[in-house]
Protein backbone atom coordinates (compact mmCIF):
# COMPACT_ATOMS: atom_id res chain seq x y z
CA UNK A 1 0.00 0.00 0.00
CA UNK A 2 2.85 1.97 0.35
CA UNK A 3 3.24 3.68 -3.63
CA UNK A 4 -0.17 4.83 -3.87
CA UNK A 5 0.22 6.94 -0.94
CA UNK A 6 3.18 7.85 -2.46
CA UNK A 7 1.74 8.76 -5.16
CA UNK A 8 -1.04 10.12 -4.57
CA UNK A 9 1.14 12.74 -1.82
CA UNK A 10 3.72 13.32 -4.69
CA UNK A 11 0.75 14.58 -7.37
CA UNK A 12 -0.91 16.49 -4.41
CA UNK A 13 2.42 18.07 -3.31
CA UNK A 14 2.54 18.84 -7.08
CA UNK A 15 -0.38 21.09 -7.34
CA UNK A 16 0.26 22.89 -4.16
CA UNK A 17 3.79 23.43 -3.79
CA UNK A 18 4.41 25.84 -6.50
CA UNK A 19 8.04 25.99 -7.59
CA UNK A 20 9.25 23.09 -6.06
CA UNK A 21 10.43 19.97 -7.68
CA UNK A 22 8.24 16.65 -6.01
CA UNK A 23 9.68 13.32 -6.93
CA UNK A 24 9.15 9.61 -5.75
CA UNK A 25 12.58 7.64 -5.36
CA UNK A 26 15.57 8.24 -2.65
CA UNK A 27 19.17 8.95 -4.44
CA UNK A 28 18.59 10.68 -7.49
CA UNK A 29 20.70 13.72 -8.45
CA UNK A 30 18.81 16.94 -7.62
CA UNK A 31 18.32 18.94 -10.69
CA UNK A 32 16.22 22.15 -9.50
CA UNK A 33 15.86 23.50 -6.35
CA UNK A 34 13.81 23.45 -4.10
CA UNK A 35 13.12 19.96 -3.91
CA UNK A 36 11.58 17.81 -2.10
CA UNK A 37 11.82 13.35 -2.57
CA UNK A 38 9.35 10.93 -1.41
CA UNK A 39 10.94 7.32 -0.51
CA UNK A 40 9.33 4.31 1.83
CA UNK A 41 11.36 1.97 4.42
CA UNK A 42 10.65 -1.94 4.04
CA UNK A 43 12.22 -2.44 7.54
CA UNK A 44 10.05 -0.03 9.63
CA UNK A 45 7.04 -0.98 7.59
CA UNK A 46 3.93 -3.87 7.78
CA UNK A 47 2.41 -3.73 4.48
CA UNK A 48 0.28 -6.43 4.31
CA UNK A 49 -2.77 -6.57 6.85
CA UNK A 50 -5.80 -7.75 5.78
CA UNK A 51 -7.45 -4.43 6.69
CA UNK A 52 -4.99 -2.17 7.46
CA UNK A 53 -1.58 -1.76 7.92
CA UNK A 54 1.15 0.43 8.88
CA UNK A 55 4.06 2.08 6.20
CA UNK A 56 7.70 4.39 7.07
CA UNK A 57 7.71 6.88 4.37
CA UNK A 58 10.57 9.27 3.94
CA UNK A 59 10.20 13.12 3.09
CA UNK A 60 13.88 14.54 2.02
CA UNK A 61 13.95 18.34 1.13
CA UNK A 62 16.51 19.91 -0.50
CA UNK A 63 17.22 23.89 -0.99
CA UNK A 64 20.18 25.97 -2.51
CA UNK A 65 22.06 28.80 -1.30
CA UNK A 66 24.99 30.27 -2.26
CA UNK A 67 24.79 32.91 0.25
CA UNK A 68 28.56 32.48 2.37
CA UNK A 69 26.43 32.66 5.19
CA UNK A 70 25.32 29.17 6.58
CA UNK A 71 22.46 31.11 8.30
CA UNK A 72 20.53 31.88 4.95
CA UNK A 73 20.87 28.32 4.00
CA UNK A 74 18.95 27.50 6.92
CA UNK A 75 16.38 30.10 6.52
CA UNK A 76 15.28 28.60 3.32
CA UNK A 77 15.56 24.81 4.36
CA UNK A 78 13.10 25.91 7.04
CA UNK A 79 10.69 28.13 4.65
CA UNK A 80 10.65 24.70 2.61
CA UNK A 81 9.95 22.55 5.81
CA UNK A 82 7.01 24.55 6.57
CA UNK A 83 5.67 24.92 3.46
CA UNK A 84 5.55 21.16 3.31
CA UNK A 85 3.64 20.83 7.02
CA UNK A 86 1.15 22.98 5.62
CA UNK A 87 0.94 20.86 1.95
CA UNK A 88 0.67 17.92 4.27
CA UNK A 89 -1.48 18.58 7.04
CA UNK A 90 -3.89 19.58 3.97
CA UNK A 91 -3.42 16.04 1.85
CA UNK A 92 -4.04 14.27 5.25
CA UNK A 93 -7.52 15.96 5.07
CA UNK A 94 -7.76 16.16 1.33
CA UNK A 95 -7.08 13.00 -0.53
CA UNK A 96 -8.48 10.84 -2.60
CA UNK A 97 -7.55 7.59 -1.38
CA UNK A 98 -9.79 5.00 -0.32
CA UNK A 99 -8.22 4.68 2.61
CA UNK A 100 -8.31 6.22 5.91
CA UNK A 101 -5.04 7.27 6.79
CA UNK A 102 -3.50 8.24 9.87
CA UNK A 103 -0.19 10.49 10.15
CA UNK A 104 1.21 8.39 13.85
CA UNK A 105 4.50 10.62 13.71
CA UNK A 106 7.07 12.73 12.38
CA UNK A 107 10.11 13.00 13.07
CA UNK A 108 13.19 15.55 11.30
CA UNK A 109 16.71 15.48 11.12
CA UNK A 110 19.33 17.20 9.28
CA UNK A 111 21.17 15.36 6.30
CA UNK A 112 24.95 15.44 7.87
CA UNK A 113 26.01 14.62 4.35
CA UNK A 114 25.11 18.27 2.63
CA UNK A 115 28.04 20.51 1.80
CA UNK A 116 26.92 24.62 1.22
CA UNK A 117 25.92 25.38 -0.94
CA UNK A 118 23.48 22.84 -0.77
CA UNK A 119 21.18 22.08 2.56
CA UNK A 120 19.13 19.07 3.23
CA UNK A 121 17.09 17.24 5.84
CA UNK A 122 15.00 14.43 6.08
CA UNK A 123 11.27 13.73 7.74
CA UNK A 124 10.09 10.34 8.61
CA UNK A 125 6.37 10.12 8.80
CA UNK A 126 4.72 7.21 10.16
CA UNK A 127 1.53 6.61 8.24
CA UNK A 128 -1.22 3.89 9.55
CA UNK A 129 -4.19 3.21 7.30
CA UNK A 130 -7.42 1.27 7.58
CA UNK A 131 -9.49 0.19 4.28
Amino acid sequence: MWWPIIANMRDFFRKTLEGVAIEAGIGADVKAYPAIFLSWDESESQLHGRIGGKCVLYVDEYVQNHDPDPAAGYAKLYDLQERRKKALLAWWKENDLPLAITIAGQKTVSDNGMFMPEYGSRTMLQIEWKV
